[in-house]
């Protein structure tokens, strides 16, 4: 899986379905990203706990994860 580190002038490259990581008071959060606009998004923290709003302005060291797809599908093979 890779990681995409993401600027805050490239935030709005996030959209429903990303699975992001990032940094608030101190604290590292992972979560589903539902719905994303421009100054905050709405995350699944996949953990049976309401999903919640996050401020971009919030937070800090956003990442996001991608799948590398070559090695799913030797894995399906």
């Amino acid at each position: 899986m890779d990681t995409t580190y993401i600027s805050e002038a490239r935030i709005v490259g996030i959209a429903a379905g990303d699975v992001i990581e990032f940094d608030s008071d101190g604290i590292t959060t992972t979560g589903l990203v539902l719905l994303a606009a421009d100054e905050s998004m709405i995350l699944d923290l996949c953990d049976d706990s309401t999903p919640l709003v996050v401020r971009y302005d919030e937070i800090s060291g956003l990442r996001r994860f991608t799948p590398d797809f070559d090695s799913l599908l030797s894995l399906a093979a």
